[in-house]
């Protein structure tokens, strides 16, 4: 298999009301980061747009991509198109640098939680959460990320609702 890619954070300086030029914009857009990643035999397979209400919301279980996703081999990167400001009060995505560099999917628990948006979790997630990292993104921004990251996100705490992330898996 390829080397794994870094979880390394691409931003793209996108004014709010211009997603459309990050997924095809003339300048570096999404399309080209994925590119660097994974070649340009690239196919968009899907898509989700995460809402997180303000106040009581739910809650990202950290897990890994590759534990969803009916994909062999696992070798796609995720796309996190910010549609509103991600701060630490609305749940930023948390990620744990390094977690994808042995390419193996880590061991899961179900969640019988109904305040959380995935049922699974890492199981044992609890000997390492603190070193998380956080991604603070403005509109139009985007991070990609590994299929085997371990990564999750807070409930949204701000009392807003908030459209976080358009999620673009690729492969």
């Amino acid at each position: 298999p390829p080397p794994a890619p870094p979880p390394v954070f691409f931003y793209t300086p996108t004014p709010a009301t211009d997603l459309l030029s990050s997924l095809v914009g003339s300048e570096m857009c999404l399309r080209d980061r994925v590119i660097q990643l994974i070649g340009e035999d690239i196919i968009l397979w899907g898509s989700s747009l995460f809402c997180k209400k303000g106040k009581n919301g739910k809650e990202t279980p950290w897990h890994q991509d590759g534990e969803y996703w009916p994909i062999k081999p696992l070798e796609s990167v995720t796309v996190w198109l910010s549609i509103d400001k991600v701060t630490e009060e609305n749940g930023p995505l948390q990620y744990i640098p390094g977690s994808h560099l042995d390419r193996k999917l880590a061991e899961h628990n179900t969640l019988e939680n109904t305040n959380v948006t995935l049922n699974q979790t890492l199981k044992n997630i609890d000997k390492i959460k603190e070193q998380a990292k956080s991604v603070h993104l403005n509109p139009g921004m985007f991070s990609l990320h590994d299929v085997y990251l371990f990564h999750g996100s807070r409930a949204n705490n701000s009392g807003t609702v908030s459209y976080t992330h358009l999620t673009l898996p690729t492969m």
